[in-house]
């Protein structure tokens, strides 16, 4: 394509024409939204250049890929020195190497990469320069040139946890504004954030979009967190190496070369380098001259910091809101058409914004409040774990006493993944906690739960047994200095829908059509089931959750055992489930156990229309 004066006005009358927003209220500077993202003028007229040309790439060519700030500088450097060990030894001074490494005179942007929506703008009759073997960029994977898509070239894609991309991404773009325009303030930044507005967003449609396309080719993409980086970065540096055909071999492992690469390319080394510290680059913003040590901020993983908290809760605050008893002040905000505590609702949220790891083996119990969730749990648990821990009621007639025996179900065979999120923001779910349980509704499950291969347990209850419980349990958890919601209230709020994690039916009815969407996914069972035929339906759950019970096992009687040691009567005589407390429960309260034991029965005899699901 020529770069024209003509083609140059007809390029600007284009984008010109599309949907645009300002960045920033005060602001002079838009975003404009191309093919469902948002860029800044001059990225997107790169981007569509790269497109519109054919860009030659080669199989032993890399692209990196990332939503902006999500460590690009930092595996820049890395890819950069995993591909040219052998011409450069990885050391940090120069005066101690027989031949300095580039890093030490150039930033990663200019010596490692070029980036391709950037050259392109620069460079539009050749997108891309000869001999470059890694190309960066920002574009969606939607968006990448046809040319790059199509190759054989590995593609390896960066993720970051949410909130510290955010807070990194509104300090650099503070920083590369023009002096003419006023800071982005950080509600303005969080606010637009959230609607996905800023440059190549929305971060999660870009990072599902590669997300999605490395599990259709996952030899074509490589999908790394940011994070797992931080915290095995031998792992890792190795598993990117062979990713993009250059292993280490069991000599360099030997003499340490995948770690004097971590320690070459880590924060602390690259931002002492002088040209890190003193130096300028024009590759990372095409109409800029940006200093390199802007790229050297922080590199640690964010804590929950009050500010973001406050955003979070500023934005909570702004959704409709319903007092949970006339006479309360405790409210539930609604939230994609459901009713939550404040606490839940953030939890949900972060869950929802994290991408949560689970595993094809881990199991997912889904439930509305008080639909048997304590029950199932303890089932859950000891089907999967029979073989380690003997499921027998007495402490003293065990040769191995069970878990059981001294944690409620809620604290040793599972983790609640909104209330652990809400204490555990940049960890949503802890490492080798195979068991999942959540009262979120199936519409608002985290993307990676419901695209994942791991078996969801859903189990529903009578609704006027499942009304009942839930308001003698949320009277029991509620604050002394708030009076008790009356039946009648509760039932008034249940009926409109509000309650936690309501509407109570179409909670139910998510999970029931996609589980006929889904059979293999979602196990749609009854409480009222259980109740009347235990033996049956805990083979079917363990066949589910892939634990089938052998016929050995069977004739043993090992199916009976599971269901006396975890019925209602058996688990509620526990001294743990008598005395002790959970944290688990509840994120902000600490519970006594014996608040989930109260009664466990069903209604016998209902109307047709209540009691057939």
């Amino acid at each position: 394509m020529e770069n024209s004066d003509e083609v140059q006005s007809q390029l600007d009358g284009f984008i010109l024409s599309l949907p645009k927003e300002p960045y920033g209220s005060t602001s002079d500077e838009s975003l404009y939204q191309y093919e469902g993202f948002w860029y800044y003028k001059s990225d997107l007229q790169g981007a569509i250049i790269s497109q519109k040309t054919l860009v030659s790439v080669e199989p032993c060519d890399v692209v990196l890929a990332t939503f902006p700030k999500s460590g690009t500088t930092w595996f820049k450097a890395l890819i950069f020195t995993i591909m040219n060990r052998n011409q450069h030894n990885p050391c940090s001074s120069t005066s101690s190497c027989s031949n300095p490494h580039p890093l030490h005179f150039a930033s990663p942007h200019d010596c490692a990469s070029r980036w391709l929506e950037h050259y392109a703008y620069k460079n539009p009759t050749n997108p891309v320069p000869d001999h470059v073997p890694i190309l960066s960029t920002h574009m969606p994977y939607y968006s990448l040139p046809v040319s790059v898509k199509s190759s054989c070239c590995p593609i390896v894609y960066v993720c970051r946890n949410t909130k510290d991309n955010f807070v990194s991404l509104w300090h650099f773009t503070n920083k590369m504004r023009s002096n003419k325009l006023p800071p982005i303030s950080l509600g303005e930044a969080f606010e637009l954030f959230c609607r996905g507005v800023s440059p190549f967003g929305p971060f999660w449609d870009h990072l599902l979009g590669y997300w999605k396309a490395s599990l259709e080719s996952p030899n074509k993409i490589l999908f790394l967190k940011y994070e797992d980086m931080k915290r095995e970065p031998g792992v890792c540096v190795k598993k990117l190496a062979e990713f993009i055909g250059y292993p280490f071999s069991h000599e360099e492992e030997t003499q340490g070369v995948v770690q004097h690469i971590v320690e070459f390319c880590s924060f602390e080394n690259l931002s002492n380098f002088e040209v890190n510290k003193m130096e300028t680059t024009k590759s990372i913003a095409p109409t800029l001259t940006v200093s390199n040590n802007m790229f050297f901020r922080k590199v640690r993983k964010m804590e929950n910091s009050d500010e973001v908290q406050s955003q979070l809760d500023g934005f909570i605050l702004s959704l409709p809101k319903e007092p949970y008893g006339s006479t309360s002040d405790e409210s539930l905000y609604q939230y994609e058409g459901f009713w939550y505590y404040k606490s839940d609702l953030q939890g949900a949220i972060i869950s929802q914004k994290t991408l949560v790891s689970v595993e094809p083996c881990d199991v997912v119990l889904a439930t509305f409040p008080k639909s048997g969730t304590t029950w199932f749990k303890a089932l859950i648990f000891t089907i999967m774990n029979r073989n380690q821990h003997n499921p027998c009621s007495s402490t003293s007639s065990c040769s191995n006493s069970h878990p059981l025996h001294f944690a409620s179900p809620h604290d040793c065979a599972s983790r609640w993944l909104e209330h652990y999120a809400y204490k555990n923001p940049t960890n949503p779910v802890p490492d080798h906690v195979p068991i999942l349980s959540t009262h979120m509704p199936y519409h608002s499950l985290p993307v990676s739960i419901k695209s994942s291969c791991c078996p969801i347990v859903y189990v529903c209850r009578n609704t006027k047994d499942n009304f009942v419980s839930l308001w003698h349990f949320t009277n029991k958890m509620r604050s002394n200095k708030l009076p008790p919601i009356s039946l009648g209230e509760a039932f008034e709020l249940f009926c409109r829908g509000v309650s936690p994690f309501g509407p109570f039916w179409d909670h139910l009815l998510g999970y029931w059509k996609a589980s006929l969407e889904s059979p293999n996914k979602i196990l749609f069972l009854k409480y009222e089931d259980m109740k009347r035929e235990p033996g049956v339906c805990v083979k079917k759950l363990a066949e589910f959750i892939g634990y089938p019970f052998s016929h050995e096992e069977e004739t043993q009687g090992v199916v009976q055992h599971i269901v006396e040691f975890c019925s209602f009567e058996n688990l509620s005589n526990f001294e743990v489930n008598k005395m002790e407390t959970t944290k688990s429960i509840a994120p902000t309260l600490t519970v006594s156990n014996n608040m989930f034991f109260r009664k466990g029965q069903s209604t016998e005899e209902v109307p047709p229309l209540m009691g057939d699901y």
